[in-house]
């Protein structure tokens, strides 16, 4: 922390919406994965479910700062929840090939690899690079990442690959 300020943790209405889905997210995958663990897609749903636990758990603790928290602190928990969110479409597609058994296409030794290579690439994109968020800004909510002016080139992109994972 720069000049003696504290990380406090205060519960904000901004983290509230967070809070809610992250206990929802951890239920579902957790009930899920419990029905049957040996069933590829009921493993598949829990990583979608992790995924979706990533996010909501980088919004809760980025929202979760009490105000005046510097940026230096803040900005790692929205990459943290930024690549959680370039894992949806990824695992979504894992799940879509194993659901409801799986696929003879999913069962090649390169297709995991082919499936998760594009969320390393926007996880490299999101750590490594200010080409899509670049530090934070603030809403209704409370602090939130600021997308790099660079962002409007990738984000058909992203929108094109999250938008036929979920219609797979």
């Amino acid at each position: 922390m720069t000049n003696g300020a504290s990380a406090e943790f205060v519960l904000t209405l901004g983290a509230g919406l967070p809070i809610v889905a992250l206990v929802v997210s951890a239920f579902l995958g957790v009930y899920v994965f419990g029905l049957n663990p040996r069933s590829a897609a009921n493993r598949s749903f829990l990583i979608v479910m992790l995924a979706f636990v990533m996010w909501d758990l980088g919004e809760v603790v980025q929202r979760s700062f009490a105000a005046g928290t510097p940026p230096e602190t803040l900005f790692p928990w929205a990459r943290f929840t930024w690549v959680g969110i370039a894992l949806v479409p990824a695992t979504l597609f894992h799940l879509a090939f194993t659901y409801p058994t799986k696929g003879n296409w999913i069962r090649r030794p390169w297709a995991l690899a082919a499936i998760y290579a594009p969320a390393l690439a926007w996880a490299y994109l999101i750590t490594s690079t200010g080409l899509i968020i670049n530090g934070m800004s603030s809403n209704a909510f409370g602090p939130s990442a600021r997308v790099a002016p660079t962002y409007t080139y990738f984000a058909p992109v992203f929108f094109a690959w999250m938008f036929s994972s979920v219609m797979l």
